[in-house]
């Protein structure tokens, strides 16, 4: 299991993403659901000055919700915003979506985002995560391989992430948590050791080319490539 953590997670210094067109959440109990659009921040790269944005549109029917999320891409401040991609719904089941913009890389080429997907229907489905980085100007996008994390592939393990941006040389920096998945109701004694996994807090730099990884110090903080900006306010 792969996730970028659960709503309320308790994973030792990982943060919740907070982008509101990340995660839509379509109602519970007797309250009707509302269409909606909504519309992140634009972030600018600092060098070479490309914009994006996400759109994420929710249409309602009955009490069902279904996303469409749409990330924009400008080549120019003064350059109007095209689509570079889109997410629709995926029928039946999984009609939730949603992105968030993380950085773009330091040269301005590279545009770190993060794909949630999740099932509207009440259950107790997960959400599939992927970390897409976007080369607009060539319409090329990578993907990191979360499968490369797990320590065993023997082992039942969930991992949690936390995307923190680029390096100066352009990988992407992420930090993760590695612990052992629990079934509701299971405990340690149900699992076997050879199941288990735990691994401590670490960062990572990944090049998001060759998924080539490499350790970072546990303090590193990246610096950022963007600015972001609201309502024609710009905040770094």
């Amino acid at each position: 299991m792969f996730s970028a953590l659960s709503i309320g997670a308790t994973a030792q210094e990982l943060e919740f993403p907070t982008s509101p067109t990340l995660w839509s959440d379509c109602g519970t109990g007797e309250k009707k659901p509302e269409a909606r659009d909504i519309t992140g921040p634009v972030f600018v790269a600092k060098s070479g000055q490309h914009r994006a944005k996400v759109k994420l549109k929710v249409k309602v029917k009955g009490y069902d919700c279904k996303n469409t999320t749409t990330l924009w891409f400008s080549e120019g401040t003064t350059l109007e915003f095209k689509s570079a991609y889109t997410q629709s719904p995926i029928e039946p089941d999984v009609q939730g979506n949603g992105m968030q913009i993380v950085d773009w890389s330091p040269d301005g080429k590279l545009l770190l985002t993060e794909l949630w997907k999740w099932t509207t229907m009440g259950n107790d489905a997960g959400v599939d995560q992927s970390i897409i980085i976007f080369y607009p100007s060539r319409r090329k996008r990578f993907e990191v391989d979360l499968k490369r994390f797990q320590p065993d592939p023997k082992a039942e393990c969930s991992i949690q992430y936390q995307l923190m941006g680029f390096t100066s040389d352009a990988w992407v920096v992420m930090k993760t948590r590695i612990s052992t998945f629990y079934e509701d109701g299971e405990s340690t004694d149900d699992k076997p050791p050879d199941k288990r996994c735990e691994r401590p807090v670490e960062v990572w730099k990944i090049n998001p080319r060759t998924q080539e990884r490499l350790p970072l110090l546990k303090d590193f903080t990246p610096e950022k490539y963007s600015i972001q900006m609201k309502d024609d306010v710009a905040t770094e």
